[in-house]
């Protein structure tokens, strides 16, 4: 009689950067149309291009660098404009604070760096992968932050490029429609709506008690389900 021991967990080995590749793909016909409408907002706001695309990386956070840009359009001062800019990312706050577990044990230059990853998409990403953790995690999050601060740069620059030959468009009004679409890229990239209900053997196993259950049957859970499509 034989008797299969456990694979000790240090000895699975993690594609983490085949995860965080795969998962910046999902968001990135999100990113593109709202980099590109940023971009043009630069170009129609008399903004410097090369600062719009610096503004990219420096700033990441397509919200808040909209917001100083027509503020800064508008006259405001640079206080005013800094502090509204501030106030918009004030909400990565909250991302930091519930990712702090995962970023106490990481070597110092990366709590201190890795942070400014820290935006929206890739919070949401990192979330739904909570297996990782070490190094595994920090390949994970260098991986996948570089891979959307790449896209988001680059989507700036096209639409600074795109800005002279395209004709008026209301380009802040066309910012909530790129939004949009980057809320439902992820549904359409799976072809699964979030709406369709775990089988009830499946619940128990995959939601971590987040979700409420619609009549007999519980409702998908929007934390655990990206693990495990």
């Amino acid at each position: 009689m034989t008797t299969t021991l456990p694979t000790p967990r240090a000895a699975i080995r993690v594609d983490a950067r085949g995860l965080a590749l795969r998962d910046a793909r999902t968001v990135v016909p999100g990113l593109l149309p709202f980099g590109v409408l940023l971009g043009v907002t630069v170009v129609t706001t008399g903004a410097s291009g090369p600062a719009g695309v610096l503004g990219g990386p420096i700033v990441y956070g397509g919200s808040a660098q909209l917001t100083a840009l027509t503020l800064s359009d508008r006259g405001l001062g640079l206080v005013a404009v800094v502090l509204s800019a501030a106030v918009v990312n004030a909400r990565l706050l909250l991302y930091s604070a519930a990712l702090g577990h995962r970023f106490r044990a990481q070597p110092a230059l990366f709590r201190w760096l890795a942070p400014h990853l820290i935006i929206d998409q890739t919070y949401l990403m990192a979330s739904s992968r909570p297996e990782l953790a070490d190094r595994d995690f920090r390949r994970y999050w260098v991986w996948l932050g570089g891979a959307v601060l790449v896209v988001w740069t680059g989507s700036i620059a096209l639409g600074i490029g795109l800005a002279p030959v395209l004709p008026p468009l209301p380009h802040l009004t066309l910012v909530g429609t790129a939004m949009f679409i980057g809320c439902w890229c992820r549904v359409w990239s799976t072809g699964r709506p979030w709406s369709r209900p775990w089988s009830a053997e499946q619940w128990p196993r995959r939601c971590p008690g987040c979700c409420p259950r619609r009549g007999s049957s519980p409702v998908r859970c929007p934390v655990s389900w990206p693990r495990w499509r």
